[in-house]
């Protein structure tokens, strides 16, 4: 018999829009296509953006690129020039991770950072997050959530705070 108990259900919001922020490299490039593909599946009853920035020092092969933006209009790609210390390490890496973020952010979305081998298979801990008013970050490195790999949930104020 298992220890671990069931963590009780929180109040939910569904009905808001999701910003994701993916930062990858052609490292990559061969796991980053399940991870868009569940991400728009998970959100697919939400407005989204997903904008997928690629290390110029090492891009991934054109034809992935083309591959990951044809899966949806939501999907964005762009390359970042600052340098990213192998992965992304250092103060002046954060802050220009940072900077992306508040420029792809809108007032009231989610904001996510995902790394690009993460697959999310549920969405409930992002909606019991959204539906929380006085909590503006949240990882998702707790028993319950569905997903696996690194994510990091955030309000849009408190990227301006970061900043």
């Amino acid at each position: 018999m298992s220890s671990y108990q069931q963590l009780p259900f929180l109040p939910t919001k569904t009905d808001y829009k999701v910003i994701i922020n993916i930062m990858t490299y052609n490292g990559d490039q061969n796991v980053l296509p399940f991870c868009v593909r569940g991400l728009l599946k998970v959100f697919e009853k939400n407005d989204k953006e997903i904008y997928i920035m690629d290390d110029s020092n090492h891009p991934m092969d054109d034809d992935v690129v083309e591959s990951v933006k044809a899966l949806s209009p939501s999907v964005h790609y762009e390359t970042t020039t600052f340098e990213r210390n192998r992965n992304l390490n250092g103060r002046v890496c954060c802050v220009e991770m940072v900077k992306k973020f508040k420029e792809h952010s809108e007032e009231d979305a989610l904001n996510l950072k995902v790394d690009p081998d993460t697959i999310v298979m549920h969405r409930r801990c992002f909606d019991e997050f959204m539906a929380m008013d006085n909590s503006g970050y949240m990882s998702c490195q707790r028993p319950g959530c569905y997903f696996s790999g690194v994510c990091y949930g955030f309000k849009t104020d408190v990227i301006d705070k970061a900043l």
